[in-house]
């Protein structure tokens, strides 16, 4: 009797093993990591209008938070590209998501790209993208290393370099702020900003090297404290915009964002468009991107929270640059 009981529980305890087995192996072999394809929501977010102090030309739409299901890596956002339906956005544990929209309020993540190096290492502290419209071929900007990264249209690594002439800008000073267009006289650069705040003019760049970059002025309207974080290219003859933080303990995190001309060296006809220096639209906001449109650009920036408890936020504004 003893025996056949003994039997019984060996019997039970095989069944269970073999159970959990096949259900470990289809968990296993699902497509995704959480059973599901990455998506995120985007939803809005309960703010004071009276926080958004901007130029009578820049419009807010709205100021949302990004929540993720299906995956634990939209995080560390540095930087994004909007289109409305479609998204880009840039992790600084060194990964880009694209999203394309599905719904009302729902982004389906299509494609995770690692940014790893032509020997399969994956870098982290990538901080900015350009995109060079000319070739289709995306630049990514990484701090610490102080290289860039460039990949072709499909996702494939081209090239890891770093550009000379990018002196006194090392560890968590170096590049941080990156773009590619043109000049007021139409000649297609790469810019790279520092942390530390200088800016970097490289005149003549390909995915195959990049030739001496020069140092230029920095705009001068920049109130004390406040350092460039990410870059963005209008079109031909529209300038640049510049997103620049600030952080200290008694004033908390700050931003503004500029709009400039670039000529052979230097900044000129400058004006801070925006400003989020307090209240509830106040974050710590590291990327902006600019959508053209019939009137002027829809911008829209991004955030990494200081509190790993915090999602990500996303400002969407209008700028209605023909009145």
């Amino acid at each position: 009797m003893k025996r056949t009981k003994a039997l019984r529980v060996f019997g039970l305890v095989i069944l269970l093993a073999v159970v959990w087995f096949i259900a470990q192996s289809k968990i296993a072999s699902a497509p995704y990591a959480y059973g599901e394809k990455p998506s995120f929501t985007v939803s809005s977010i309960a703010y004071k209008v009276k926080h958004f102090q901007a130029d009578t030309e820049i419009r807010l739409i709205g100021a949302y938070q990004l929540k993720a299901t299906g995956t634990d890596q939209l995080v560390g956002l540095s930087d994004l590209v909007y289109h409305k339906d479609k998204m880009g956005l840039l992790s600084d544990h060194g990964l880009w998501f694209e999203a394309e929209k599905r719904g009302d309020d729902r982004f389906e993540i299509n494609n995770i790209i690692y940014l790893a190096d032509h020997e399969g290492r994956e870098w982290s502290d990538s901080e900015d993208i350009a995109f060079d419209k000319l070739s289709g071929q995306a630049y990514f900007a990484f701090e610490r290393q102080n290289r860039l990264k460039v990949y072709d249209g499909n996702g494939k690594v081209l090239n890891t370099f770093r550009p000379s002439g990018l002196s006194g800008i090392d560890g968590n000073q170096g590049m941080e702020g990156l773009g590619i267009g043109n000049n007021d006289e139409g000649k297609t650069v790469l810019v790279i900003a520092s942390e530390k705040g200088d800016f970097f003019l490289c005149p003549e760049f390909s995915s195959a090297r990049i030739e001496k970059c020069q140092i230029i002025n920095a705009p001068d309207l920049i109130p004390s404290g406040f350092r460039p974080v990410s870059l963005d290219a209008l079109e031909e003859g529209d300038g640049w915009l510049i997103l620049y933080r600030a952080f200290d303990i008694v004033s908390g995190l700050r931003t503004i964002l500029v709009h400039a001309h670039l000529n052979q060296n230097d900044w000129r006809n400058q004006k801070i468009l925006l400003r989020l220096e307090k209240g509830s639209l106040r974050d710590n906001y590291e990327g902006v991107s600019a959508l053209k449109t019939q009137k002027g650009y829809e911008i829209a920036l991004i955030s990494d929270p200081l509190s790993t408890q915090s999602p990500p936020r996303l400002i969407l504004m209008s700028w209605n640059m023909l009145n």
